[in-house]
C-alpha cells in the first residue's frame, strides 16, 4: 500500500522506485510535500492526456483545465530542490536493482534533469491511467479545487502518514500471528 501511495504521490519520481520487494526509504514530510507539489502540474497534464477521451467535454476538468494547470504550476518549481533530494534518496535505495541511478541523477545538471523528470511524470500518469478512474479523479479534483495548492502537499503528507501507520500496525499483527501459525504446523499429530 505504501508503494502504491508513493507512486501516486511521486509519479515520475518513482520511475526509479525500488523493486517490489525492496524496502522503500523513509522520506521526511518535507520531501513528500515537495515531491507532491513539484509533480502536481505534470501529474495533471498526464491525467488530462490520459483521460481526455473519457471525460465530458463540458465536465469540470476540461472546462477548468487551463486554470487548474496554472494553479498547479504556480510555485511548483520552488519545490524542485527537495523533490530532487527525494528522487535521489529513492534512487539510492540499497535494495534497488538500479544502484547507479542516484549517481546518474546527481551528475546531471538541473536544466537537463528537470525536463526529463517532468516528461516521466506525465508519461507515467498517462500509462497508469485507467478509463474507470477518470471520472472519480475528476470528482476528486472538483472537491479539492477550492483548497489552496499548498494544501495538496500537506494532504499528501497526511495520507502518507496514515497509510504508513496502518502498514506498521498490519506488519506487527502479521508478525504476532506468524509464530502461532508455525507452531501449529509443527505440533505433533496424535
Amino acid at each position: 500500500m505504501k508503494r502504491a501511495l508513493s507512486l501516486c504521490l511521486f509519479a515520475s519520481l518513482l520511475a526509479i522506485a525500488p523493486a517490489a520487494n525492496a524496502k522503500t526509504p523513509d522520506l521526511d514530510p518535507a520531501q513528500v510535500e515537495a515531491a507532491t507539489r513539484y509533480a502536481l502540474p505534470h501529474m495533471f497534464t498526464g491525467y488530462v492526456a490520459g483521460c481526455r477521451p473519457h471525460l465530458q467535454k463540458n465536465g469540470y476538468v476540461l472546462r477548468n483545465a487551463d486554470r487548474l494547470s496554472t494553479k498547479f504550476t504556480t510555485g511548483s518549481a520552488g519545490y524542485w530542490p527537495k523533490a530532487k533530494l527525494a528522487l535521489m534518496q529513492l534512487a539510492a535505495t540499497k535494495d534497488s536493482p538500479r544502484d547507479d541511478t542516484a549517481a546518474v541523477i546527481s551528475s546531471l545538471p538541473d536544466d537537463a534533469l528537470r525536463p526529463f523528470v517532468n516528461g516521466l511524470i506525465t508519461s507515467m500518469v498517462v500509462g497508469k491511467m485507467k478509463p474507470e478512474l477518470c471520472s472519480d479523479l475528476e470528482s476528486g479534483l472538483e472537491i479539492l479545487d477550492p483548497l489552496p495548492v499548498e494544501n495538496y502537499g500537506k494532504l499528501a503528507i497526511f495520507v502518507f502518514n496514515m497509510v504508513e501507520r496502518e502498514e506498521r500496525r498490519s506488519a506487527a499483527l502479521a508478525n504476532r500471528k506468524a509464530p502461532a501459525a508455525k507452531s501449529a504446523q509443527r505440533a505433533p499429530v496424535k
